[in-house]
């Protein structure tokens, strides 16, 4: 069963009115608002080289720049630009951070928005990613009554890709040297969830 905890805005004189969810779980995995308490924990887990590989931030440098990375979230969602969450997963009858995810680049105007995720390689292949895309397309599609969620992922990044695709993104095109990572550009690999497209 699902639990949400969550205050209800209506943005731009759009109907529906959306609900922004700041809690929301599954019982093993329970998806938070984005605090100034978890400038420690993105330090350390985004200066671990195998779980920035793939991104366009990190390693962060500082505490400070930790908290200057996360006033800004905290920015984004004040404005309702951008939703992040921190992850944590009911290990051994205790809550630990494991991550992070997002509802970023939204457009209200065509009801979408690109989804990201990191979480630690110490909790890789534990379904934990699985369970928190699946949280995060209920929050895109039911609450804040999006259309359509995308992702674009490095065409190396194998393990991303498989996880969107087990949960219903469906690779849509290949961008030729669209992101530019530590020095090198990537092609990245649009992946697409519309909201009819199965049942929510």
């Amino acid at each position: 069963m699902i639990y949400t905890r969550r205050s209800i805005i209506h943005i731009s004189n759009m109907s529906p009115s959306r609900e922004i969810v700041e809690e929301i779980d599954d019982g093993v995995i329970f998806l938070r608002k984005i605090s100034e308490d978890d400038f420690k924990f993105f330090f350390r887990a985004l200066n671990n080289k195998e779980t920035i590989k793939y991104m366009s931030i990190g390693p962060l440098l500082s505490f400070r720049h930790s908290k200057n990375l996360i006033e800004r979230y905290l920015g984004y969602w004040q404005k309702n630009e951008q939703y992040n969450y921190v992850i944590e997963a009911l290990i051994d009858d205790l809550l630990e951070p494991i991550g992070a995810v997002s509802l970023w680049n939204l457009n209200w105007l065509h009801r979408r928005g690109e989804v990201g995720i990191w979480i630690k390689p110490l909790h890789w292949e534990q379904g934990f990613g699985k369970r928190t895309i699946e949280l995060i397309k209920l929050v895109g599609f039911q609450h804040l009554h999006l259309h359509r969620l995308e992702a674009k992922i490095t065409t190396q990044n194998h393990r991303s890709i498989y996880l969107f695709k087990t949960c219903g993104f469906k690779e849509e095109c290949v961008l030729e040297d669209y992101l530019f990572l530590r020095g090198h550009y990537h092609n990245a690999m649009i992946l697409g969830c519309l909201k009819n497209s199965e049942e929510i």
